[in-house]
């Protein structure tokens, strides 16, 4: 079902004249929305994009200036609609294009553009989204879940007006396939090697912005910058730059202790693996050679590589050699990440949180991954150390396979629950890759500048989900903050649900303008706003937060448990003796817990890799 809007001309200051769409929402104040201006060019696959300063007369499918409907997103694995429930209103499916994928969609309210029209100046804050996804998937700047117009609505309603952005870029091979051939082919182009496409894309959003948000009538000198998961991640990133392009930060479940740093070895073997798969000689062949012949490769046969390929996770490459941080000192890692934003002076104030159960996201991938190969993947990262097994023991996983009574009766039963096993290695490994980061990096960041934390237990209240009623799931925040499910939640309890996610979306436009979203977090009390299903929103100390948790039918907070992962982290026997390796030098703390998270991450996947192969192998014979 289409959402009726009218077309509104509009003169920018320095793009002349653009289509948007003028919606007037039941909700909220009417909101003005051009959807997926291009803001740079791609002049080859695998080459660093050019920011653009004017509108392409060929860009897309759509005519010129009209910016009414979506334009095209970086080719991926489509996302299902299931986990909120289904399709939304005007929902028609996206389209996917490598060449035509970099743009970005605007939010304002009518009013502000009303201003701009007349010849104001409103320069009012500015939120730029950064959507998530893993480096592999995620189209947030064309996608109906993650529209803008209702928090720009909500922000004109209540008086402190917003222009929402949301960026696009490139993804999965398109923008971090990180290799050998790629470092060399782009240090003759421009003197250095360039790493991590996508984030450079990213910059060019963020310095478009600057450059063209006043005419939207948005303030460039007052821009936050907010992303959920792998979008958390690229915002740590830039904050790891001297390339100051925006003032605050939220930082929603992620670090960059959530994607494994890899070294060039595991990212040069990701490389060959693909080409590989396509079939592309590696013997015999100069680089000119291999990079013409997966350049000539159809972009949707790229895609259909990343799920034989096990390429579920894609990583920037956080090298001293990475001329995109200027740092080369400070280089973010798990015990590195909250030091090295620190100097970054010119970030007011931050905001970093995460949800209940993260690792409810990895439900598919460890659905089939048994006791016995999850224990071998474990200690082979952390080791049998006492501090690994009383990480274990603290989440009730037993850290053998060996039954404590065996009987003479064969088969032995299994020695914990299947079911209840997939439940506990889901906490344990969220707590691992998101939530012990996202707390650690809180206690070091809260001394330096103003900061705010929160943490999410709200449950997913869609049906016809696989998150349906789960408690704070990786992700669910996204579901509240953009109100794009607000005619969807029950209204029970006098529409709670949607009344949470107004209290979220307000809480982050506060923020935006400067404002206090709730009570500091300090290093003495460690305050943290929490949402739940049983009180709303409540400020609580660590302490109270701890004691008042226990109740939760959903579990207490698991505070204990993350002194536990750090404890393991600290004592993982090493090193590797991997090369070129940020945080440390050879064998220390630091580079033992890099080689360690990497082993963790590889051989979680390996090990689902071999069983689920052995399903399918066996269901085929």
């Amino acid at each position: 079902m289409a959402v009726p809007f009218q077309v509104h001309q509009f003169k920018h200051g320095s793009l002349g004249d653009l289509k948007g769409r003028l919606t007037y929402q039941r909700l909220y104040t009417p909101v003005i929305q051009f959807r997926s201006i291009p803001y740079a060019a791609i002049p080859e696959r695998f080459k660093q994009s050019v920011i653009s300063d004017c509108i392409p007369e060929h860009f897309d499918h759509r005519p010129q200036r009209d910016f009414t409907q979506y334009g095209n997103a970086c080719p991926h694995i489509p996302q299902p609609d299931s986990p909120y429930g289904g399709p939304l209103p005007d929902h028609w499916g996206r389209t996917y294009e490598e060449n035509s994928c970099l743009n970005l969609s605007i939010s304002a309210p009518k009013s502000i553009l009303d201003a701009v029209n007349n010849g104001r100046n409103p320069a009012v804050p500015v939120m730029c989204y950064i959507h998530g996804g893993g480096f592999t998937e995620g189209a947030g700047h064309t996608s109906t879940l993650h529209e803008t117009m209702r928090l720009a609505g909500l922000s004109a309603e209540d008086g402190n007006p917003v222009v929402f952005v949301s960026i696009g870029y490139r993804l999965n091979w398109f923008g971090f396939m990180n290799c050998t051939d790629l470092a060399e082919e782009s240090a003759e182009d421009h003197g250095d090697p360039v790493f991590s496409l996508g984030l450079w894309d990213q910059r060019n959003a963020l310095q478009w912005i600057q450059r063209h948000i006043s005419g939207f009538g948005g303030d460039p000198s007052n821009v936050t910058a907010f992303g959920e998961s792998a979008g958390s991640v690229s915002i740590w990133c830039h904050l790891c730059t001297d390339v100051p392009l925006f003032q605050r930060a939220v930082l929603m479940s992620g670090t960059m202790a959530v994607t494994p740093t890899w070294t060039m070895q595991m990212h040069d073997q990701q490389y060959y693996q693909l080409l590989q798969h396509l079939e592309i000689p590696t013997q015999d062949t100069s680089r000119h050679e291999r990079l013409s012949a997966l350049r000539a490769i159809p972009s949707q046969r790229l895609v259909d590589a990343i799920i034989p390929l096990h390429a579920y996770l894609f990583s920037p490459y956080t090298s001293p050699s990475n001329t995109f941080f200027s740092r080369k000192h400070a280089l973010p890692t798990l015990i590195t990440e909250a030091t090295t934003i620190t100097p970054s002076h010119w970030i007011t104030s931050l905001m970093i949180g995460d949800t209940h159960f993260e690792g409810y996201v990895l439900y598919a991938l460890t659905q089939h991954l048994p006791h016995p190969q999850f224990l071998s993947a474990f200690h082979s990262a952390l080791g049998s150390t006492p501090q690994s097994h009383a990480l274990l023991h603290h989440y009730s996983i037993p850290p053998t396979t060996l039954d404590p009574n065996p009987t003479s009766t064969p088969p032995p039963a299994p020695i914990i629950d299947p079911n209840l096993f997939w439940h506990l290695k889901m906490l344990l490994l969220g707590d691992i890759l998101i939530s012990q980061p996202v707390d650690l990096a809180a206690r070091t960041l809260s001394s330096s500048k103003p900061f705010y934390r929160y943490h999410l237990c709200l449950t997913n209240p869609t049906l016809g989900s696989p998150q349906s009623f789960v408690p704070g799931h990786h992700y669910v925040d996204l579901f509240y903050l953009f109100l794009t499910l607000s005619e969807r939640y029950p209204p029970r309890r006098d529409h709670f649900f949607r009344c949470q996610a107004e209290g979220i979306a307000r809480a982050w436009i506060r923020f935006a303008g400067g404002g206090e979203p709730w009570r500091q977090h300090t290093p003495e009390e460690g305050e943290v706003a929490v949402w739940d299903d049983r009180v709303g929103m409540e400020v609580r100390t660590r302490d109270q937060d701890e004691r008042v948790s226990k109740r939760d039918a959903w579990g207490k907070r698991r505070l204990r448990g993350y002194e536990l992962v750090q404890e393991a982290w600290e004592n993982v026997p090493g090193p590797s003796g991997d090369e070129d390796v940020a945080g440390g030098g050879r064998g220390t703390v630091g580079e033992r817990i890099l080689d360690a998270r990497r082993r963790l991450s590889f051989g979680l996947v390996a090990a689902v890799a071999a069983v689920t192969g052995g399903m399918r192998r066996s269901r085929s014979e």
